[in-house]
């Protein structure tokens, strides 16, 4: 929903041509003939080439503020074509930028440790498997990551986040948009991830998401239940101080995680962003929580949140989520009329849009018959499955049963392809009628009976 590095898509391949971003001032217009460069002499495969002139941007941008984005992105592609010299090694980038960050000034040394995480965390993904053979391992002093198992990696790349949002007032004072090449803006307006410190944050908070379902659980793992402050209230949840000694557990630092956003935005009073953050919030409880009462937790919480916030657009995502619970109980009428309220609001809202497929997806008309294959005077009659149809129309076609067997590969079941098909509609039907359907007011499926019309003996489409 939010911004997202972009390097971090490459997964540790090279960078081709069509990431190249063009700049408009005098001096990014330089740089940009440089970047441009260094993507032709990568595509012609020219790694030392490309690190001569990547050097150049290096000395161009080290000392200029509002040129930190560019710095980074040069550090992180002079890390991508050394390694590509000495062998292509994906160990090799990450080992070479983690020498690199160290000699970094403070304002972009959280952006770069947070690249690390991300970078062993994809480093991770394309090598589960080599992770999840190798025994368990205990310490992190051995720094050669081709020896370490699953557990060991992660609480790695947390240490970085950590590391990364350590000295948060520093943070708060860089904005996420200084740091474009290197960070770049996704659908929404800046102002929903203002902060390189909300930024940070929110990568932290999608590793802890990824890695709840990626680890195994030790004998005490930590968990929460709806009776837990986790499923609480905003008030509540940042009160919580959840006690216990799985403090490496990915559910208990994606809380914590959530507090330090949530207790930030709601410092800077950005209602909007925070009632986005809080929803999530609530679906991150909702999917690793416990408790056979939480579809009714959460349509409380959901509810407070969109009266509480009701001035703000995005308490249109928490309708969307109270909405989203009402069909999950088939209550799909209650469900329909909280859709109209979020675009009724706040009509250009993203919950508003999303309220709109949700309406859709309710009113989709859908059908079903049933009918037997033998029909005589004691059951002709077919079953109707619907729901939001009106009317049915109906076409009876006479079709000759010795032709079809004597045709090669005859098909004698229920299934026709679009060929056959056409060449039935092409005949004359021998009955045609329509039926009118009982409404279904309520979005659910009903079921109806309907009569057919009186036949000769014969086969029938």
């Amino acid at each position: 929903m939010f911004l997202r590095i972009f390097w971090v898509l490459a997964f540790f391949s090279f960078f081709s041509s069509a990431w190249a971003t063009s700049w408009t001032s005098t001096s990014t217009q330089n740089l940009d003939r440089l970047w441009q460069r260094v993507l032709q002499a990568e595509e012609s495969k020219l790694p030392k080439t490309a690190l001569k002139i990547l050097e150049k941007i290096l000395d161009k941008t080290k000392n200029e503020d509002e040129l930190r984005g560019h710095y980074l992105k040069a550090l992180c592609w002079k890390a991508l074509n050394q390694a590509h010299i000495q062998g292509k090694k994906p160990l090799d980038k990450l080992n070479i930028l983690r020498q690199q960050i160290d000699s970094l000034p403070k304002n972009q040394l959280a952006i770069a440790r947070a690249i690390v995480a991300i970078w062993y965390w994809h480093y991770y993904q394309q090598n589960t498997w080599k992770f999840n053979k190798r025994s368990q391992t205990s310490g992190l002093e051995n720094e050669d990551i081709s020896t370490w198992d699953s557990p060991k990696l992660f609480r790695k790349v947390a240490a970085l986040f950590n590391e990364a949002v350590k000295d948060k007032k520093h943070l708060q004072g860089l904005k996420t948009e200084d740091y474009v090449p290197v960070i770049q803006k996704g659908s929404l307006d800046w102002t929903y991830c203002e902060s390189l410190y909300e930024f940070v944050l929110r990568q932290k908070i999608s590793f802890h998401k990824f890695g709840i379902s990626s680890l195994a659980k030790p004998s005490d793992a930590f968990e929460v239940d709806t009776r837990s402050p986790a499923f609480g209230n905003l008030d509540k949840f940042l009160e919580f101080r959840p006690e216990t000694t799985d403090k490496q557990s990915q559910l208990f630092q994606l809380i914590e995680s959530y507090q330090q956003l949530l207790n930030y935005l709601k410092e800077l009073n950005k209602k909007d962003v925070l009632v986005a953050t809080e929803v999530e919030r609530l679906q991150a409880m909702n999917q690793h929580g416990l408790g056979s009462d939480r579809t009714e937790i959460l349509m409380e919480r959901y509810q407070e949140l969109a009266e509480i916030y009701a001035e703000t657009t995005e308490s249109t995502l928490a309708l969307h989520q109270l909405a989203m619970l009402y069909r999950e109980k088939d209550e799909l009428v209650e469900a329909m009329k909280i859709c109209n309220r979020a675009i009724n609001s706040y009509g250009v809202s993203d919950g508003a849009q999303l309220c709109r497929n949700l309406q859709n997806q309710i009113m989709q008309s859908e059908y079903e018959i049933q009918i037997e294959h033998s029909v005589n005077s004691s059951n002709s009659e077919l079953f109707v499955n619907y729901r939001n149809v009106k009317k049915l129309y109906f076409r009876v076609y006479k079709e000759n049963w010795s032709k079809i067997l004597d045709l090669k590969y005859s098909n004698l079941g229920d299934y026709l392809n679009d060929k056959q098909i056409r060449q039935i509609l092409r005949k004359e039907p021998v009955a045609e009628w329509s039926q009118s359907l009982e409404p279904t007011a309520d979005y659910k499926p009903r079921d109806q009976i309907i009569k057919l019309p009186k036949l000769e003996r014969g086969f029938y489409r």
